[in-house]
């Protein structure tokens, strides 16, 4: 009997605070209720800050129609509030079994004991809702009375054995292949459930990118003051000026938006940015073939009023800049981060380089207004290949020497020969690890190698810093101390083939048959990535030696280090 009345004296309550929800719209009721002392623009939840984000909670909350949201949105963009917002409301007013999948476990276990949980305790709304029992709320997971919820790592263990109405998925870019699947299916077909996935943009391939496509697609657009009509927030209506030397405190002042209608110029201010933001509404893309139970929204950084233009402008400049020393990672970042843009179009394949050959001679190179000169070898067993680059001051790498080397004295000989300093000759040391950093530390030279990585963090002057190449590391082999250093493979070869291509690459007529063969051993092609499918362009070896090629790597990543180029 006491049971009976302890579920009734529940029901009551649940039903009262429902009811009490009702009363008010769902933003509205976030709005007086979730605290979030996480969020970097306001401690109360107020998604009119953020009106791009209230047509996928209407559609979330409010319309049977739609099961399916996919919200593709910029970094920093309030992705994580939504979540914590939605939460709260779904688990004080429309409750039922919920799952939140994240991209791996240290996301998932953040989100919930940082993030999420610290509101649900400042939330008056939920404190009668919120499980009396210690085992009901465990690291990642809160069982409710009236619901459960679970945060899970998108894996197919986690996804598994879960029957939800509510599924919310985060960061769907970085998912395994097969995991969208597996994460779909755990709402068992219920005519009330709801599904909302968000992302950044992803790449070709990925069961993002098709997720997405499925969807009637909204782009969020703004009015123009002018002519008063209606625009996507489009990258190519920012103009700014094209001088060739940078002033860049007088380039952000020259940042503006225009409307591709009337040609009205729009300054760069908070005021405007939020103006136009707030005024904002979606405009359906007109893809009706595609599922109308399934609703894509997309809006980019531009519309994000706390972001100025001219630091968007600051960074699109300096990413196409990289891009054209053959460093490609920070546009495509820009165009998933801040452009909120799925990459299918991957580019230029490379399939052979062609190596231009210069009129002199290999005897006797003088190069003029040199910086530096680099000895790099790659190790092998039994014997070595190497070369010798000198850089002068336009940047340009001239080939002094290469070749297949059999023991270490000839190393140690090239090194007097060409007159190459002990702080720029480095020896890779894939092979044999331990014995190749004991040369280099007994000569003083350097070890490398290249890794899988894309990018290495730096503390600059307090600042942290993303380059190609890792902080310089110390080792120690039988007590020998070895300076090393790790790089990006692949975006080491990026920027030896843009440097190639861009006439940058001096190499004498009479150089010989295989270093032209190796400098040509791999190219760049499409690659899968068997655990998420995605499609990218990566250089593959065509089967052929490419040692002369890894050492050209070298000197480019030497060349970095040094700030030659």
């Amino acid at each position: 009997m006491k049971d009976i009345e302890k579920a009734a004296g529940f029901l009551n309550l649940f039903a009262d605070n429902v009811s009490a929800g009702m009363d008010v719209e769902p933003v509205t009721w976030i709005r007086e209720n979730v605290v979030d002392q996480q969020s970097a623009r306001s401690s109360h939840i107020d998604f009119t800050l953020s009106p791009f984000l209230l047509d996928p909670i209407d559609k979330f909350l409010n319309d049977g129609t739609v099961k399916h949201i996919n919200l593709m949105a910029p970094t920093g963009s309030g992705k994580s509030t939504l979540f914590v917002g939605l939460l709260n409301y779904l688990i004080a007013n429309d409750a039922g079994n919920t799952l939140v999948a994240f991209q791996n476990e240290q996301e998932t276990s953040d989100f919930a004991e940082t993030r999420l949980f610290p509101t649900f305790r400042d939330n008056k709304a939920l404190k009668d809702l919120l499980p009396k029992k210690r085992h009901a709320a465990r690291k990642t997971e809160i069982l409710f009375p009236h619901m459960n919820l679970w945060m899970v790592s998108a894996t197919k263990g986690q996804l598994q054995s879960k029957s939800c109405r509510y599924l919310i998925g985060d960061e769907m870019w970085a998912w395994e292949k097969g995991m969208v699947r597996e994460f779909l299916a755990r709402h068992h077909d219920r005519f009330n459930r709801k599904i909302l996935m968000v992302s950044q943009g992803g790449d070709k391939g990925t069961d993002w990118v098709d997720e997405y496509g499925k969807g009637r697609i909204h782009h969020y657009h703004w009015q123009c003051p002018g002519c008063q009509g209606w625009n996507t927030y489009d990258w190519r209506d920012v103009i700014y000026s094209k001088e060739e030397n940078i002033d860049w405190e007088r380039f952000k002042e020259s940042v503006k938006m225009v409307c591709p209608r009337c040609s009205h110029e729009i300054e760069d201010t908070v005021n405007n940015r939020r103006r136009l933001a707030s005024g904002g509404k979606y405009v359906f893309s007109g893809n009706t073939s595609a599922l109308p139970e399934i609703v894509s929204y997309n809006f980019n950084a531009l519309a994000c009023y706390w972001v100025s233009w001219a630091d968007l402008a600051v960074e699109w400049i300096l990413a196409n800049q990289k891009k054209r020393k053959g460093d490609i990672e920070p546009l495509k970042k820009f165009i998933q981060k801040r452009l909120a843009q799925n990459i299918v179009d991957l580019g230029e394949k490379d399939d052979v380089l062609k190596i231009p050959l210069t009129a002199e001679s290999m005897e006797g190179y003088t190069v003029e207004d040199e910086r530096a000169r680099f000895l790099t070898v790659d190790v092998q067993k039994g014997h070595f290949w190497h070369t010798v680059y000198a850089v002068d001051a336009g940047g340009s790498f001239h080939l002094l020497s290469e070749g297949r080397l059999e023991a270490l004295e000839d190393i140690e000989c090239k090194q007097s020969q060409f007159n190459v300093p002990d702080h720029c000759v480095a020896l890779d040391c894939a092979f044999d690890t331990d014995a190749v950093r004991k040369i280099c530390g007994l000569h003083h030279w350097f070890s490398m190698n290249g890794t899988v990585k894309e990018e290495y963090l730096h503390k600059i002057k307090s600042r942290g810093v993303k380059l190609i190449y890792a902080p310089l590391e110390q080792h120690i082999v039988e007590g020998v101390k070895c300076l090393h250093f790790n790089f990006s493979s692949q975006r080491a070869k990026d920027v030896l083939a843009a440097r190639i291509k861009s006439g940058n690459w001096k190499v004498p007529h009479d150089v010989s048959a295989e270093y032209i063969k190796q400098m040509q051993a791999e190219s760049k092609q499409e690659s899968i990535d068997k655990r998420t499918g995605r499609v990218s362009l990566k250089w593959l070896a065509s089967g052929n030696n490419s040692h002369m090629w890894d050492c050209s790597c070298m000197a480019v990543i030497f060349a970095m280090i040094h700030r030659v180029i």
